[in-house]
């Protein structure tokens, strides 16, 4: 009997043994399962957030390159039309060649040329640049695909054709975006790049590493689809083809060696296809600082677990899903607190502090879905543009061009109400949207406007500037199919302060 009993008390210690280890398991399976979809899903989540960041910061440059490029062009167009009548004078005193000396006297950097053709013939009387071919027959649309600008002069039996080369406006372009991307900051070791493709069907020398302010020695250096990243992946193959198969843009990855260090680290990269270049645009990141966060997380969330739950096994896994909650909300407050930056660098103009295109996008959208919905009537729309800031940008530089536009802004936010909206929409656009303005009060608002940006006596290079804009307002109506259709509004009225002699206001 007593050894049957013992027997027994064997076999229950056993079996509570066995029990004991069952539940353990159990327990640590649990907690293995939970801790791995939890850290694959703020993973996730942080990667779509670092994508939306990356296409942002793009589609941003992207717009100021199509913005600066327009600006540019209608720069040319007022220079050839202002100055006709100097070169035709010129022409009928001097002959041709006055042409080129006014040229070299007043416009010696922007690329100006010139061919002469006999009116009779056709043929080619002079072409210093060699600009057009021996089989040369009077054609309009040669001269167009030569010229991004283009005016004529007739000068006794012969045409005289000349303006702002497409090759000239293309280097333009190429120094002001290299410039920008140059001077940009942006959070985290990311930055921009551009590479331009040369053969869209890849292999050796497919592309020019065109701009990279992190390998500044490598701009020029030629790309094939054969180079390989640190661990033997394609990465520019990857970035072609999947520039070719997504609509000219594409998310993809690869490792790369981190600045200033022999780590190699694995990248988030986003490209976009700028078809008038044949640029890709490309911003990447690096996956460390999110795997490090995950890292830290799953310490922390182990040893809360089970400081709590061992001493009450009976009730570990109420005690599991409590911990599980806590590290869950405050994980999801420390990311709300890191990504802040991220936004505010996506919703924010890093030049002026003004609020950003996107960021504009989506207020002007949420404005116009309020009046058609009945909500609210319609703010005052105004769009904004600095009077000749082509001219101040090329007879001053960049720089100083970039800080007359900050003054300015400034001075607005100085005139409006702190609830006011002022949009960086180009750049030298702005849009503001004003909540509670009146059409009846519009024209008071405007002068008011007007009268503090031209008060402003801004130092650049030792020349004091008195910069002017132009105002366009209006509102939404009830014909309106978007926020679109508000803004083309405000840019005609805009059109129309600028045709009436600038510094002055329109509302349509």
């Amino acid at each position: 009997m007593a050894k049957k009993i013992f027997e027994k008390g064997t076999a229950n210690k056993y079996i509570i043994l066995f029990l004991s280890l069952v539940l353990l398991g159990v327990f640590l399976f649990i907690l293995g399962r939970m801790e791995y979809y939890y850290t694959h899903q703020v993973f996730e989540n942080a990667v779509e957030f670092k994508k939306k960041y990356l296409r942002d910061s793009v589609n941003n440059l992207i717009s100021d390159i199509d913005a600066t490029r327009t600006d540019t062009i209608d720069m040319y167009h007022y220079l050839l039309f202002s100055n006709k009548t100097h070169i035709e004078n010129k022409v009928k005193i001097y002959g041709p060649d006055a042409v080129q000396n006014y040229f070299d006297e007043h416009f010696q950097q922007i690329g100006w040329a010139y061919f002469i053709y006999d009116n009779t013939t056709k043929k080619i009387i002079q072409d210093k640049l060699n600009l057009v071919p021996d089989s040369w027959e009077e054609d309009e649309n040669f001269i167009k695909k030569l010229f991004t600008a283009y005016s004529t002069i007739e000068y006794k039996n012969s045409t005289i054709v000349y303006g702002v080369l497409h090759s000239a406006l293309d280097s333009y372009m190429e120094e002001v975006v290299r410039s920008k991307i140059h001077r940009y900051y942006y959070s985290e070791d990311s930055h921009i790049w551009v590479n331009k493709i040369i053969n869209f069907n890849g292999g050796q020398n497919y592309a020019i590493r065109l701009i990279h302010p992190n390998i500044p020695s490598s701009e020029g250096q030629y790309l094939s689809t054969d180079m390989q990243d640190a661990v033997g992946g394609f990465p520019y193959l990857d970035e072609l083809e999947g520039i070719k198969n997504n609509n000219g843009e594409c998310f993809y990855s690869y490792y790369f060696l981190k600045k200033g260090s022999v780590d190699v680290g694995k990248k988030l990269t986003y490209g976009k296809l700028y078809p008038d270049y044949n640029w890709i645009v490309c911003m990447g990141i690096y996956y460390d600082d999110i795997e490090q966060d995950i890292s830290g997380t799953s310490t922390k969330l182990r040893t809360i677990v089970f400081k709590i739950a061992m001493p009450v096994v009976s009730l570990f896994l109420l005690l599991l899903l409590l911990a599980l909650f806590l590290q869950v909300r405050a994980d999801q407050k420390k990311y709300a607190l890191s990504s802040q930056p991220l936004k505010n660098k996506v919703d924010f103009d890093t030049l002026t502090h003004a609020n950003s295109h996107q960021f504009g996008v989506e207020e002007l959208d949420f404005a116009y879905r309020k009046f058609t919905n009945g909500i609210s009537v319609s703010p005052a729309i105004m769009l904004l543009d600095v009077d000749h800031f082509t001219v101040i940008n090329n007879t001053y530089g960049k720089e100083e061009g970039d800080r007359v536009l900050k003054e300015i802004i400034k001075k607005i936010y100085d005139t409006i109400r702190s609830s006011d909206i002022i949009i960086r929409w180009n750049e030298d656009e702005f849009i503001g949207v004003f909540y509670g303005l009146t059409p009846n009060n519009i024209e008071s608002f405007a002068k008011k406007l007007l009268s503090a940006v031209n008060s402003l006596a801004i130092n650049c290079n030792g020349n004091i500037i008195h910069a002017t804009i132009s105002l366009g307002f209006t509102f939404f109506k009830e014909s309106d199919t978007g926020y679109e259709v508000a803004v083309r509004r405000a840019d005609n009225a805009l059109y129309e302060s600028k045709c009436n002699g600038r510094n002055q206001f329109r509302i349509r």
